[in-house]
């Protein structure tokens, strides 16, 4: 969208395209993360969890709004391409933290067998 928006190339159905590849990833994303969330939470605590993730839909929407009016209304570009670098530092965090994770996980899981064995 970055790309479509700073070179002024009109192409409704490629935006479109794009538009919707990044909700649907945005969604995902939220969705996935408050099952986690979910499935790790005590069960007295499971309504707590679920407002927050619920809340999480309109809090993205609010803050990029807020943005774009702020900073980037005269600049559509600028707007795109801070989101662009923002989700790419995002799902970079992201998976640091899944490898540390599995891999902190398997190394314990290892030490666990071990231990059993000996």
């Amino acid at each position: 969208m970055y790309y479509l928006t700073a070179t002024q190339w009109e192409n409704p159905t490629l935006f479109g395209l794009f538009f919707l590849m990044d909700t649907q990833a945005t969604g995902a994303a939220i969705i996935m993360g408050n099952m986690e969330a979910q499935k790790r939470t005590k069960d007295s605590l499971k309504g707590f969890v679920g407002s927050i993730g619920t809340a999480a839909f309109g809090f993205g929407a609010t803050v990029w709004t807020g943005l774009y009016d702020g900073v980037f209304k005269p600049n559509l570009e600028q707007h795109f391409m801070c989101s662009s670098v923002l989700s790419g530092i995002l799902v970079f965090f992201l998976f640091v933290f899944f490898v540390v994770y599995c891999t902190v996980t398997l190394c314990v899981s290892m030490m666990i067998r071990w231990l059993l064995v000996v």
